[in-house]
């Protein structure tokens, strides 16, 4: 997989090779009108994207962490950066041919200043755009550190606020992801390796039934903190899946 420095911005990779959009878009210059999100939104990106059908998944966006953004495989660059203007396509074919530094270019970089600098500052963008990154995500991660060590646990209703979701599409997604199942009298109940795993617990609440006159017992499923860290990180994955299908 090859390295790209497209005018002195390095353009990330993910896992899988693909690369980022976002990065190609600081690189043109930024402007809001060349948003990576209008290109995708075009039906002649759509149908580029259709066609790939043999480069695994073309686009794929993500949510979190160090690879956060769109990243694409290099047809879709290509195409992009035709969409941005000639100029930046012919910037973005030029760094693709480009051959790559050997330990000699290296050597000479360090002694020619302006390569140097380019060198530098396509480093310092990837410091910076990490550090943006974790200032980002410190609140998400502090937040998960004091629900997963709180004592005590949510009903469903608490659960769900918590989540930031409706309760009943909350309960209704845990009993797709085999959570959650319905109890001989219709209310929910957790299944049995969730509870085993200490992510659910079921409440036995006693009390008397005066219309029939005799003593009941009735059971409420709760979220317990590990559980509502778990959701919280599987609701994340979801989430940014179902954005890529749209």
């Amino acid at each position: 997989m090859k390295n790209l420095i497209v005018a002195q911005v390095g353009i990330r990779r993910d896992a899988e090779g693909r690369y980022s959009l976002n990065d190609l878009h600081r690189a043109a210059g930024g402007e809001k009108r060349h948003g990576p999100g209008y290109w995708l939104a075009s039906q002649q990106t759509q149908d580029l994207v259709a066609e790939l059908t043999d480069t695994g998944i073309p686009v794929s966006v993500q949510r979190g962490g160090v690879e956060q953004g769109t990243f694409v495989v290099k047809e879709l660059v290509y195409a992009y950066a035709m969409w941005i203007s000639p100029a930046f396509h012919l910037k973005v074919i030029r760094a693709y041919d480009a051959p790559e530094p050997t330990e000699r270019d290296m050597l000479k970089a360090l002694n020619d200043p302006e390569q140097l600098r380019g060198v530098l500052l396509g480093y310092t963008e990837k410091v910076l755009a990490l550090e943006g990154q974790v200032k980002e995500m410190e609140p998400t991660v502090v937040a998960f550190r004091r629900i997963a060590g709180a004592d005590g646990s949510l009903c469903l209703r608490e659960a769900a606020k918590a989540l930031q979701m409706p309760e009943r599409k909350l309960a209704q997604w845990m009993h797709e992801k085999e959570w959650l199942f319905r109890g001989p009298k219709g209310g929910w109940m957790g299944y049995a390796d969730k509870t085993k795993a200490g992510f659910l617990t079921h409440k036995v609440h006693a009390y008397f039934d005066e219309k029939v006159g005799e003593d009941k017992v009735s059971h409420q499923v709760r979220v317990t903190p590990a559980g509502l860290a778990k959701l919280a990180k599987m609701l994340g994955v979801e989430l940014a899946e179902e954005y890529d299908a749209g």
